[in-house]
């Protein structure tokens, strides 16, 4: 019965699940734990995390992280930091367009050497880069929809050609 995801997550205990239901949200959100934040429609559609322009919508600071069925959006960096080990990201849908008072830095997606990913089912309407992964290893990019991308859909990145990432896969469906 929290009004922010933001106080929900402060009070919440690793392997909690969070249900967020349908609505906007306008607030940027740090997840330092171990958490399943999963959206519920409660007949007016899927809930919405609108950054309002903050750097990032949604940061991954934790390790063993679900984000459900949520749309994200209104970051002016990216709609999703990850930085942490352990991220899954399913079904979400991520909006991530350049306006006047947003700058659209990094792609919508983005992590640095991290391990254990997974998007999956996961529709991206963006106007540049989609996902970049610096250096990460075993991941998984399935399934997912890529709306409009003027830049990169998926960019995986190694910073040093004799330590290749690997254990990756990338599939459309």
């Amino acid at each position: 019965n929290y009004t922010s995801i933001q106080d929900a997550v402060n009070n919440a205990a690793d392997g909690d699940t969070i249900e967020i239901y349908s609505g906007q949200y306008d607030e940027a959100v740090v997840v330092n734990r171990s958490l399943s934040l999963t959206g519920i429609d409660t007949g007016t559609g899927l809930p919405v995390i609108n950054a309002s322009g903050a750097e990032f919508g949604v940061t991954l600071e934790s390790p063993d992280t679900l984000l459900y069925r949520l749309n994200i959006t209104g970051a002016n960096s990216s709609a999703i930091l990850m930085q942490n080990d352990g991220a899954e990201l399913l079904e979400l849908m991520i909006v991530h367009h350049k306006e006047e008072h947003r700058e659209l830095t990094y792609p919508a997606v983005t992590g640095e050497n991290i391990t254990d990913i997974s998007i999956s089912a996961c529709t991206f309407d963006v106007s540049q880069d989609t996902i970049a992964l610096y250096d990460p290893q075993d991941y998984s990019i399935t399934g997912n929809t890529f709306l409009n991308p003027v830049g990169y859909s998926v960019a995986i990145i190694s910073s040093d050609s004799m330590i290749p990432t690997t254990n990756g896969v990338i599939s459309v469906s």
